[in-house]
This record gives structure tokens, sequence and C-alpha cells, in this order.
């Protein structure tokens, strides 16, 4: 997939799928909007040295937990943002 380039690199050891593979598989594939939250917001809770390159993610969860009304879900993106702010 990388030789046709639908693997993309936009920064070094970060990979991402061409738009056209992500709106196939968008169009396949039913996303659980809740497993996507745990898994990011898990992965920064355990690394928060990835705030920085993570940023997009973190305010889709912020979003995400907003929409739903999640509080608890709530406090954990803002306990991450806060350390986002800190290492400012």
């Amino acid at each position: 997939m990388r030789a046709f380039r639908l693997i993309q690199e936009p920064v070094a050891n970060r990979f991402t799928l061409h738009a056209v593979v992500r709106h196939a598989v968008k169009r396949r594939t039913e996303i659980s909007h809740d497993l996507v939250f745990e898994h990011y917001v898990s992965l920064l809770e355990r690394e928060p040295e990835r705030l920085i390159l993570e940023q997009t993610h973190l305010f889709a969860a912020m979003d995400h937990a907003s929409r739903t009304s999640n509080l608890p879900a709530m406090l954990r993106v803002e306990e991450l943002a806060r350390r986002l702010d800190e290492r400012g």
C-alpha cells in the first residue's frame, strides 16, 4: 500500500491512510465512537508525552464527551487538556 501512496507519513513515524481509502472504509464500517474515545484517552493518560502530537484526537475526545453529556469522560479530557496547557 505504501508503494501506491495509500499510506502516508506526514510526520516521521506517524502514518495515515490516504483520504480515498478512509472514505471507502468509512462507507463500509460502523465506528464505535465510545471505543475510539477510550482508545485515545487511555493512550494519552498512559503516555502524556504524546499530548502535543495527539492534540487533534484530544479535541475530538472533548467533542465526544460533550456531545454525549458524559461527565466522567469530560473530566478525563479536562485533566489531559490541563496537562497540555502546563506543557504549553
